[in-house]
């Protein structure tokens, strides 16, 4: 390159930079030009392109190799001990790993985990509302004397397993659906670890899970019903994704608010005794 003269080296420096799409790159490949048309000889721009084909460009590509193979080692490590560690999830959409809220698992005490969330004999479960049952004083009797949380009388626990996703509201689990906000909706999943998580900034960060604010307007929050699913990736660990019943869930709400908004028919008016008498009085003359 020495051999090249002033105007060759200044080409040769120039050369690296004339195909970036960036301002600077845009000045270099100005300067490159006007140097090629203006002030350098054909001689000195053929020998400036053969260095850069022989010498330069090949060393540029070896180096770009090298550093990307770094990059795709790191990735790949990160990755390993994110799958490894349990407290991430990928996401395709934002690119990147997403930490859990909490973990929890099953040797967890039960004043740790969150509330309508319980873990017996090794087996997780969900409370899943109903308003309109109630415990009798026999059932309410003999969970108190089991130690268990006497708050909730208005539903069932229901078994949780691996994969799932739901929505609960832990601090208002016997609370009529309309009196929820998104304040009070959490999204937690299970794997097969035997381990269940929050996992609601992942679910807000992935537009293709369902929100918040649908969740809880299809009034699916604690109802027992399985949201959203998550399927293990060798990887990317527990990638999640909504569950093909979300359609329905969606259209069975969007019928049950157009039947409530329906105007309802008019009933046939009542008659008295007396009327019904005098009508059928006229039918037998």
């Amino acid at each position: 390159a020495s051999a090249l003269g002033i105007g060759g080296r200044l080409l040769l420096s120039l050369r690296p930079h004339v195909d970036a799409r960036t301002p600077y790159g845009l000045l270099c490949r100005l300067c490159y030009f006007l140097l090629l048309t203006l002030f350098c000889s054909s001689a000195t721009c053929a020998a400036a392109e053969h260095t850069w084909r022989r010498d330069v460009l090949p060393a540029l590509v070896e180096e770009k190799r090298v550093v990307a193979a770094g990059l795709a080692q790191n990735r790949a490590r990160v990755d390993a001990e994110r799958v490894e560690g349990g407290t991430h999830l990928w996401s395709g959409e934002a690119g990147g790993w997403i930490e859990r809220e909490a973990v929890y698992t099953a040797a967890a005490p039960p004043s740790a985990l969150p509330a309508g969330v319980r873990c017996t004999g090794g087996r997780w479960e969900r409370w899943a509302k109903n308003l309109t049952t109630k415990l009798g004083k026999k059932k309410l009797q003999a969970l108190r004397e089991e130690g268990g949380d006497t708050r909730l009388t208005k539903g069932a626990w229901t078994i949780v397993r691996p994969g799932e996703g739901w929505a609960s509201a832990p601090s208002e689990l016997e609370s009529p659906h309309d009196s929820l906000t998104d304040a009070h909706v959490r999204l937690y999943g299970c794997t097969d670890k035997n381990e269940v998580f929050e996992c609601t900034t992942y679910a807000k960060r992935n537009q293709s899970l369902p929100s918040v604010e649908s969740i809880r307007e299809l009034e699916l929050v604690d109802s027992g019903r399985c949201i959203f699913q998550f399927s293990e990736s060798t990887k990317k660990g527990w990638i999640g994704s909504t569950v093909r019943q979300y359609a329905e869930y969606a259209r069975c709400g969007a019928d049950g608010a157009a039947a409530t908004a329906a105007p309802k028919k008019a009933g046939k008016e009542k008659k008295s005794r007396s009327e019904k008498r005098a009508q059928k009085r006229s039918y037998e003359h």
